[in-house]
């Protein structure tokens, strides 16, 4: 059976170019034209390699094989379904490596190189490989767990990364929401999670809320994914949920940013509000 026809199987370049106009679009269309859909959960695929595969070039052929055999039989006869991959053993940015592993990944660039953006680039080139090779053999719906690396810079998200993020068919948020039902869901989300926003071209952004998987989703992409009929738990939700609870409370229970935090059922609180700092009343969204 010849490889469906879509534009994520261009090269690169010309992918890059086509998401950079569907951006444009995206970014002038109003809001009222996405939706929130409640969502099957996604197919929760971790993927354990280490930074001794992930940064050698000679193990690359091997683990893009292995991979794309994972993700692709993974999602057989689940069509509409997302495969979420998650890498567990290493982290998508230098600076959230170990001290000691920061040291070792330094000793194989070069006296005076950039290692961060050495390291940075071989991830996405290697995230990129699997996607492309994915894609070529099934028309698995595919997303990787973090990407687009958000950042401090004017751009939002890490321009190392754009191209992976370039490939995927969504974007998943590694946050956690709490909602009111009064809540303007799209609005607070849009502000949030400015980077998914920016970024997705179109493409559905999946969060988890109020214990749901949603997705907010242009209706005329709609069918391409299947919806829940019903909110069911499963040992993927528990996985992922753990995840993000992980990723945005602090061990001490104080949230490490209170954009970050898994709000109260009052909705969001306002990061730049008095009562949004520790100790300062927040936590419940209301007062």
């Amino acid at each position: 059976m010849p490889a469906p026809d879509r534009t994520r199987h261009l090269p690169s370049p010309a992918r890059v170019g086509v998401v950079a106009t569907a951006v444009l679009a995206t970014t002038l269309a109003a809001s009222a034209q996405m939706e929130l859909r409640i969502m099957r959960d996604p197919i929760y695929l971790t993927v354990d390699a280490g930074l001794s595969q992930l940064l050698d070039p000679a193990t690359h052929p091997t683990l893009v094989d292995d991979l794309a055999t994972q993700i692709t039989t993974a999602a057989e006869g689940k069509a509409g379904r997302l495969v979420l991959v998650h890498l567990t053993a290493a982290p998508l940015t230098y600076d959230d490596l170990p001290t000691l592993t920061r040291r070792a990944v330094d000793a194989r660039v070069a006296a005076g190189a950039d290692t961060a953006a050495w390291y940075e680039e071989t991830m996405s080139d290697v995230l990129r490989a699997v996607i492309a090779e994915s894609h070529r053999r099934s028309d698995v719906l595919l997303s990787v767990l973090g990407v687009p690396v958000e950042s401090r810079a004017p751009e939002g998200a890490s321009p190392r990364y754009m191209s992976v993020v370039a490939e995927l068919d969504a974007l998943v948020s590694t946050r956690g929401f709490i909602l009111s039902e009064s809540a303007n869901e799209i609005a607070q989300l849009r502000r949030t999670l400015p980077a998914y926003f920016e970024h997705a071209a179109g493409r559905p952004i999946f969060y988890r809320t109020n214990r749901t998987w949603r997705a907010v989703v242009d209706p005329a992409m709609a069918w391409r994914w299947e919806e829940a009929t019903v909110a069911t738990g499963t040992g993927d939700d528990a996985l992922v949920e753990g995840y993000i609870a992980a990723t945005t409370v602090a061990p001490t229970g104080v949230p490490t940013d209170p954009a970050d935090q898994i709000m109260g059922m009052g909705g969001f609180l306002d990061p730049d509000a008095p009562s949004a700092a520790p100790g300062g009343g927040g936590g419940g969204g209301g007062g």
